[in-house]
């Protein structure tokens, strides 16, 4: 590349930089106002103030000074730099994605079909290595691990691209529950498959479960519901927050491993209040029915006022654990 060229290249950088410097203080008062406006959405009010600054959004894509970028509208904030160019529809770009089992990660498939050749691929925002081109097809599997949008930009020789999104919801994370359907939501990704290893849920506030399970409703099915599936743990934290679970019940003499929580496995349970009944057939609990596989304290500064009865022993009791 000559002397002219470099500048040239060198000119465009600062360009697009100063232009991406624009669009981020727009949407910082966008972060802003998100917390603090009750008229704000993730549609009209983002494009009006984008509008407001002098720039052009379409969708996703926002327009600064000659150069695109997609934006997340969630957050909001700058997702990936486009540059220069002009969309092109003949790059095709279909995405899927599969979560694991266990809600870990989520495998992103990518399929960009194109006559000619592809110079660029840019996978949430990083340029990645551009594959043999198959039947006509370049096919890329990215492995991530945080739900969020994930974006593929495809760029021929001459700017000219193509862009599409996967959103990806099913990820384990970390999460704060403030109500009982909050709390039964999180139980039934657990009794999906989610085993919440390495994560941290945090009750918010004290919860009543009398509207979700009681006398003349129904059972609570535990967190980890190990009688109807011996694969099923929850492996995360569980903190309590010094709150309480209100109205447990369960009434189910038929299955053993009863209790808020089903089964254990390498877990934590802290700092908890649960009252209650529980009714079930054996290895029945408060709080924890069933511990595998563990080198520390599982339950920690808790307190669990349950009547607990097993029939297959027509034991009856209290029971803390």
């Amino acid at each position: 590349m000559d002397y002219c060229g470099r500048a040239q290249q060198a000119k465009n950088k600062t360009e697009e930089a100063q232009a991406r410097e624009k669009l981020e203080l727009v949407l910082l008062d966008l972060q802003t106002d998100k917390a603090v406006d009750s008229t704000y959405n993730e549609n009209e009010y983002i494009d009006k103030k984008i509008k407001e600054n002098g720039m052009i959004v379409s969708g996703d894509i926002v327009f600064v000074d000659g150069y695109q970028f997609q934006i997340d509208r969630n957050v909001p904030k700058i997702g990936v730099s486009i540059g220069k160019g002009e969309e092109d529809s003949q790059i095709k770009i279909d995405m899927t994605s599969t979560t694991s089992s266990d809600f870990i990660k989520a495998t992103i498939h990518i399929e960009i079909t194109y006559e000619k050749e592809i110079a660029t691929i840019i996978f949430d925002g990083e340029n990645i290595e551009i594959p043999e081109k198959k039947d006509g097809k370049y096919v890329i599997e990215k492995e991530v691990y945080n739900n969020g949008t994930y974006s593929v930009i495809a760029k021929n020789s001459e700017d000219k691209y193509n862009i599409a999104s996967v959103v990806i919801t099913d990820i384990s994370e970390d999460i704060n529950i403030y109500t009982a359907e909050d709390l039964v939501a999180f139980r039934n990704k657990v009794n999906s498959g989610a085993t919440f290893d390495g994560k941290t849920i945090k009750l918010m506030q004290d919860i009543d479960l009398s509207q979700i399970c009681s006398q003349g409703i129904e059972s609570w099915i535990p967190i980890g519901d190990y009688a109807s599936n011996d694969k099923l743990y929850f492996g995360g934290t569980f903190d309590g927050n010094n709150h309480a679970i209100n109205n447990l019940y369960i009434n189910d003499s038929n299955k053993g491993y009863q209790g808020l929580f089903g089964n254990v496995k390498n877990g934590e349970i802290c700092n908890l209040n649960v009252n209650g009944n529980v009714t079930g057939k054996e290895i029945c609990a408060g709080i924890i029915a069933a511990i595998e596989e563990t080198e520390k304290y599982v339950i920690d500064n808790c307190e669990a006022n349950v009547v607990v009865t097993t029939t297959i022993n027509s034991a009856s009791g209290r029971n803390c654990r």
